[in-house]
C-alpha cells in the first residue's frame, strides 16, 4: 500500500481461510476480516464468552481504516468490499444458531453497515 505500510504477523489465518485469493492486499484484508468474525463468533461457546454484537462494529471500523489506507478510491470503499468479499462469500456464508436474528456472518455484519 502506497499511503501507509502494514505487516500481519500471524499467518494462521491466511492457512485457514485463503482460498487463492490472497495475493492482493485487499485479499488479505478480507482473510484477517473473516478471522476475527469467526473468533469472536465463529463457537457458540465464543459467542458466550463475547456476547456483545458491538464486537463487529469495531472490526467494521478496523475494515474501513485498513480499506481508507489504500490510494485507489475505486477499490478503498466499504460497498465495493462488501460486494466483491462480504456478500457471497462462503465462509462469510457459513451458519450460526445461536446469535439470535443472524444465520450467517454475513447477517452480523449486515445489522451494522449502512451503505
Amino acid at each position: 500500500m502506497d499511503k501507509k505500510v502494514y505487516q500481519f504477523k500471524d499467518d494462521k489465518p491466511f492457512e485457514k481461510y485463503c482460498n487463492n485469493n490472497c495475493n492482493s492486499y485487499l485479499g488479505k484484508i478480507n482473510v484477517v476480516c473473516l478471522h476475527f468474525v469467526d473468533d469472536f463468533f465463529g463457537r457458540s461457546s465464543s459467542f458466550k464468552n463475547h456476547n456483545n454484537i458491538n464486537i463487529v462494529d469495531y472490526i467494521m471500523i478496523w475494515l474501513s481504516y485498513m480499506l481508507n489506507l489504500i490510494e485507489n478510491n475505486s477499490i478503498s470503499n466499504l460497498q465495493y468490499f462488501y460486494d466483491t468479499y462480504i456478500k457471497n462469500d462462503r465462509y462469510n456464508n457459513n451458519n450460526i444458531n445461536y446469535v439470535s436474528d443472524c444465520n450467517c456472518y454475513k447477517d452480523l455484519i449486515d445489522k451494522i453497515i449502512i451503505f
